[in-house]
């Protein structure tokens, strides 16, 4: 039995070149897709609660794997992209503050 799941158009998008790159329907490269995440997921050399401590700065990104790393990249990214203004101006204010990565004295 079918069922309709919403995407992106983004991912959409990514979906569709996928698809046509290797002669795939979209349902096909997306169940294509869903099962390398399912086997991702179980994998001995994966582990997303690894991911994840990374992410919140508890785990040295130097101490994941390749594809974990990959991983982390993605969820940075993701992560990065959705601050509001507010946390913005919390990232602005800091950079301007002595000792701040990035902060060069000879800038001043």
């Amino acid at each position: 039995m079918p069922h309709t799941v919403r995407i992106s158009d983004e991912e959409m998008k990514i979906v569709r070149e996928a698809a046509k790159t290797h002669s795939r329907s979209i349902a096909k490269q997306v169940e294509h897709w869903l099962r390398l995440g399912r086997a991702t997921e179980r994998s001995s050399n994966f582990s997303f609660e690894r991911v994840e401590l990374a992410l919140k700065a508890q785990l040295s990104i130097d101490e994941l794997t390749g594809e974990e790393q990959e991983a982390y990249m993605e969820k940075f990214n993701e992560r990065m992209s959705n601050f509001t203004p507010e946390i913005e101006a919390a990232y602005a204010k800091l950079g301007d503050e002595a000792r701040a990565v990035g902060y060069f004295e000879d800038e001043i």
